[in-house]
């Protein structure tokens, strides 16, 4: 089913994700030790507008050039960039706002590389192993965040900062060395295709989108999933810190509960060939929303981990389909534009949801917070699903979208 340059793909992304979930978990640990929620929460803000301006504008990037290429840039990008970063701590004393700084320079290439990667796999897979492919490398990418969170909150206690700068970027230069073994078929998108300008390319994936209504319906149902979990990138460590009363620890294991889930269900769609896509995209919606509820009502961590556990569960079987579906239903040549877009959008709903949330939380707590979210995200998935928008989708066979393009 699957092979060597889809191997070597999985375990160049092993690698370079190993290498910033190390350095993820000690600087998000310091800068919740540093700042209240509301800071915290900010801050998030911050990093998710800087997500969603590159998202929203770096499409018609990834449809001209070779995915192959944008990959390995943005990672020497990366490991440049974390390298000088590892020096400058080691010779002078920063401030710990800096820190975050490091990650906001990463989100551009980051982004880039992400919708890239979307694309590389429908030229190294074929369309019937596309599911099963996506899960496997879900499995692999969600592994590699466990191993290198578990190896980041071990070594945050023993070795400083820069030292997990340095362990980023010798997973990165690792990663372009693995790459540079992942040849890709003879359909490269950027082979006889007429480029437009930017502002036209750009365009034409919002018309894309607008002119599909399972599109449509495949943000909109990503918008209500988004709300409903969306409080768990900022609250997570002071659900730790202040409901748990736990430590740098505690935390840890409520991070690594929600990627077990991952693995979990990433090894089970990856055996089993699963059709009914966009049945599996709508129950996930829905059980994501059930589970924060329960999230919120507890206070204890045998509970919380249990909840993590099946939220990390629904967030994989939603990612899955959400994937494979624009894979298989949107030509190559045009990938790059909806799929940037699409998240785009989504990270703005975070964007939002994120900045109400510390605000909220100021007011209402922690657990009412998660409770608000998880109503309002099942309340506007139920929404959605009252206009069928998956009603016209054939996910059973190839069906390339013709575009004017």
């Amino acid at each position: 089913m699957y092979n060597l340059n889809f191997f070597m793909f999985a375990i160049t992304r092993f690698i370079s994700i190993i290498g910033s979930s190390i350095s993820y978990i000690g600087i998000y640990w310091v800068i919740s030790l540093s700042y209240s929620e509301i800071v915290v929460s900010l801050l998030t803000f911050t990093f998710f507008l800087t997500r969603f301006i590159s998202f929203t504008f770096l499409g018609p990037f990834a449809d001209r050039y070779r995915s192959d290429k944008i990959i390995i840039n943005t990672m020497v990008f990366r490991f440049i960039l974390l390298l000088f970063v590892g020096l400058l701590f080691s010779f002078f004393e920063l401030p710990t706002i800096f820190v975050f700084l490091v990650i906001v320079l990463q989100i551009l290439p980051e982004s880039l590389s992400n919708v890239s990667s979307t694309k590389i796999i429908p030229q190294i897979v074929e369309d019937k192993n596309l599911t099963q492919a996506n899960s496997l490398l879900n499995f692999m990418n969600n592994f590699s965040m466990f191993l290198g969170m578990v190896i980041g909150g071990f070594l945050i206690s023993f070795i400083s900062l820069k030292g997990l700068f340095f362990l980023q970027a010798i997973c990165y230069l690792i990663g372009v060395l693995l790459f540079k073994a992942v040849k890709l078929k003879g359909n490269q998108q950027t082979e006889n295709r007429v480029v437009k300008k930017y502002i036209v390319e750009w365009k034409e994936g919002l018309v894309y989108i607008k002119e599909n209504k399972w599109l449509l319906g495949l943000i909109a149902m990503a918008i209500s999933a988004n709300i409903s979990i969306a409080p768990i990138t900022f609250i997570l460590a002071p659900y730790a810190i202040n409901i748990l009363n736990g430590d740098s620890l505690t935390f840890t294991m409520l991070e690594n509960a929600l990627l077990i889930g991952g693995l979990l269900s990433s090894l089970f769609l990856a055996k089993f060939n699963i059709k009914r896509l966009s049945l599996i995209y709508i129950l996930s919606c829905l059980f994501q929303g059930i589970v924060m509820l329960v999230f919120g009502l507890s206070s204890g961590l045998v509970v919380s981990l249990i909840c993590l556990l099946f939220i990390g569960i629904a967030v994989t079987v939603f990612n899955i389909p959400f994937t494979t579906l624009i894979q298989r239903n949107v030509e190559i040549n045009n990938m790059g534009r909806i799929r940037s877009v699409t998240m785009a959008i989504t990270s703005v709903i975070s964007l939002i949801s994120f900045v109400l949330g510390g605000i909220i939380t100021t007011y209402i707590g922690i657990q009412n917070t998660l409770i608000l979210f998880s109503i309002l995200g099942t309340i506007s998935t139920i929404v959605v699903l009252l206009h069928k928008p998956f009603s016209s989708l054939e996910i059973t066979n190839k069906k390339v979208i013709n575009s004017n393009f």
